[in-house]
């Protein structure tokens, strides 16, 4: 899938995973790293942002950084359609 479509999707080629996400009408294709698909796995039946927080940083003392990345994959989560409000 990253050969057949990757010229045609910025990022995709190198992108650890591909999101295909149909909000409403729309399918929409994006790059998606490790950490977006593992926080879109964990949020497959419904739950809240601080229960994909909880217990997500192995480092006790890099919990700040954790958080950012866990909350900038979310944002790009829902940037590309994958998430939306239930």
């Amino acid at each position: 899938m990253h050969d057949l479509i990757g010229a045609q999707v910025p990022g995709l080629a190198q992108a650890d995973t591909i999101l295909i996400a149909r909000p409403y009408a729309d399918v929409l294709i994006s790059p998606a790293s490790a950490l977006m698909a593992d926080l879109l796995a964990a949020a497959e039946n419904p739950v809240t942002i601080g229960n994909l927080l909880a217990g997500t940083s192995e480092n006790p003392g890099d919990e700040a950084t954790c958080v950012d990345a866990i909350m900038q994959a979310l944002a790009a989560l829902i940037n590309a359609g994958a998430l939306i409000a239930a």
